[in-house]
């Protein structure tokens, strides 16, 4: 049974999705969601019991749309052979062939003449189908682009912005916090050290959560116990990171979990200096996500809902982060 994950909906299952495209709340809807953001547009709710046919008529039609992909990929390939193996030199004129040269190409043009017809009137049909196809394509792209991003941007307004700082107590003491917490600088020499730094407040147990940051080197992001990193002493190897009671990712999309198998982990994002991440947990639904805005790529993990004492937190190798509290 899905859950809704409004506050004041007091826990309500999850009975209908919406499919009004102009509707900017969320898809899935309880009885309450209809009540506070659905009610001008119900009849375009569609029941949970007859989502599974609707997706599946659909899944049918999309099917068919990847085996037509498929097919012109078949196509074009043959298209680069005939064209590969002609070879026509369309200015090159007789009076400059020799005797040999001149009879290959009369008999290339013997070949093609008893194709042409055929080739040039199913390539015409062809071509007014991709001109009427192009224009359908190109709006279902930007649709889908614009619906990523719109998921992306309901998500950071169902979550509360968390105003967090680097703590001057809480990390290594080869990082520096700098700008009146919202910097920090690693000044190790060592490239491949893992140094914790520690953003306070206390991230609450309750509701959701999010804080973003920019980065500047290799630099891990997520989430641990506090507890854990001071006792060691905030530095960490990367073999130590699963039994810290952390959640992170770093720049080459590699993630780390204290709850879930690390074989079974897998690759994030990747991301680079300057890139902004933000961060989103949330304990009801038992999960942190990591976003990407400038791409709106993003990934997430299943978080162990018993675990205390969860602050955001980095580590740098040498590197330099942000706080961006907008």
């Amino acid at each position: 049974m899905v859950i809704c994950i409004f506050e004041n909906h007091e826990n309500n299952e999850i009975i209908a999705v919406c499919s009004n495209p102009g509707c900017i709340k969320r898809r899935l809807v309880c009885f309450q969601c209809i009540i506070d953001f659905h009610n001008d547009h119900n009849k375009d709710l569609k029941q949970m019991a007859k989502l599974i046919s609707w997706k599946s008529t659909l899944m049918q039609a999309y099917t068919a749309i990847q085996n037509h992909y498929n097919m012109v990929q078949q196509y074009l390939k043959l298209l680069q052979g005939f064209i590969s193996i002609s070879e026509f030199d369309r200015n090159q004129s007789f009076e400059n062939l020799n005797y040999h040269q001149m009879e290959d190409d009369i008999n290339s043009l013997l070949c093609f003449d008893q194709f042409q017809e055929n080739i040039s009137n199913i390539s015409n049909e062809i071509t007014k189908n991709i001109i009427s196809l192009t224009p359908i394509f190109k709006s279902a792209v930007q649709i889908f682009s614009s619906i990523k991003q719109e998921t992306v941007q309901i998500e950071a307004k169902s979550s509360t912005q968390l105003k967090i700082s680097f703590s001057n107590q809480m990390k290594h003491e080869d990082i520096i916090i700098e700008n009146d917490g919202k910097s920090a600088r690693s000044i190790s020499q060592k490239y491949y050290q893992n140094n914790f730094v520690v953003c306070e407040p206390l991230i609450p147990k309750k509701g959701s959560y999010s804080f973003s940051f920019k980065i500047g080197g290799w630099v891990m992001i997520g989430v641990c116990d506090i507890e854990k990193i001071k006792q060691q002493k905030f530095i960490v190897t990367l073999d130590e990171i699963p039994q810290i009671h952390c959640y992170m990712i770093e720049n080459d999309g590699t993630s780390y979990s204290s709850f879930e198998n690390q074989e079974k982990r897998q690759k994030s994002f990747t991301y680079s200096e300057y890139d902004i991440i933000q961060v989103l947990i949330d304990f009801e639904l038992k999960i942190i996500k990591w976003i990407k805005p400038q791409t709106k790529e993003s990934f997430q993990m299943k978080i162990n809902p018993s675990t205390s004492n969860l602050f955001p937190c980095l580590a740098l190798g040498q590197a330099w982060v942000e706080v961006i509290n907008q």
